[in-house]
């Protein structure tokens, strides 16, 4: 809780997931107060019984430059049998390698006559916004709707007009169905593409909320006093989502389960609509 008063987030889940991930981080543990410097205990109890252990609790040790781990920021699978395509997105990057995949994958798709495709964005923490532009070329859309945005310009609010965005067809169009995997840590980006999907209907969204608001205040203007040299930041944009009647809201999946389940429960939904 005293790291709740003291962090910046739009959504709780967010916040306790950021914690729960660096638990083991000694910065993090120091900014709510822990003592670092000795053996740190951590109390564990059985929700059961009530019954309690202790043990010593280990700080994560800084990872080098060039120490981490890598893998590639997406993969795919088709699986003819099962009748379905799965796209894992680890990060929303676009350029040339993940269109040449988005390619590749809805070629297969197409070719094992595979009716439902996965998008799991469980785990990714954003990145440019385009990644889900270039998958809605592959859905057999005419236009859908994009988010827009209000920009405060000193005294002036300029606040553009919600508008259609025409798609611009690829081959092979998918015609089937389309589920969207999320978690609490799908972030920016990421949060962007699922909500891209849920507001123009193009298909299912399964898991937990992500981590931020789809409408929220973003690109920052930066600034630095002069005498205490203080470095701050202030946003002069307000992004809105598509959906714009369901801004003060966050993305609500359309199937809620835990992240860890959200797979399991897309296979179950696509085997009932077999």
């Amino acid at each position: 809780n005293r790291f709740l008063t003291q962090f910046s987030y739009e959504l709780e889940a967010w916040a306790r997931h950021s914690f729960a991930s660096r638990l083991n981080r000694g910065e993090y543990l120091s900014f709510v107060g822990v003592n670092t410097k000795g053996e740190i205990p951590l109390v564990l109890e059985n929700p059961s019984s009530g019954d309690r252990l202790t043990v010593s609790f280990e700080l994560h040790e800084p990872i080098t430059t060039g120490e981490e781990k890598t893998e590639p920021y997406f993969d795919y699978s088709v699986d003819s049998t099962a009748g379905v395509g799965i796209f894992t997105l680890r990060q929303c990057v676009y350029d040339e390698d993940y269109q040449n995949g988005l390619q590749d994958f809805f070629t297969k798709v197409q070719e094992q006559n595979v009716h439902n495709v996965i998008v799991d964005l469980r785990g990714n923490p954003g990145g440019n916004s385009l990644v889900a532009n270039a998958f809605v070329r592959y859905l057999p859309v005419k236009s859908y709707r994009s988010g827009t945005a209000q920009v405060r310009l000193g005294p002036i609010l300029w606040k553009n007009k919600q508008q259609n965005e025409e798609n611009k067809p690829l081959t092979p169009v998918f015609s089937g169905n389309v589920y969207i995997l999320t978690s609490a840590d799908s972030f920016s980006s990421a949060m962007l593409f699922a909500t891209l999907i849920s507001d123009n209907n193009l298909g299912t969204v399964i898991g937990e909320s992500p981590g931020n608001m789809p409408s929220s205040y973003g690109d920052i203007l930066r600034f630095q006093t002069p005498h205490a040299g203080l470095v701050f930041t202030v946003s002069y944009k307000y992004f809105v989502r598509p959906d714009a009647s369901k801004s003060d809201t966050p993305l609500l999946p359309d199937v809620k389960v835990p992240a860890e389940k959200a797979l399991e429960e897309a296979m179950r939904l696509m085997g009932n609509m077999q």
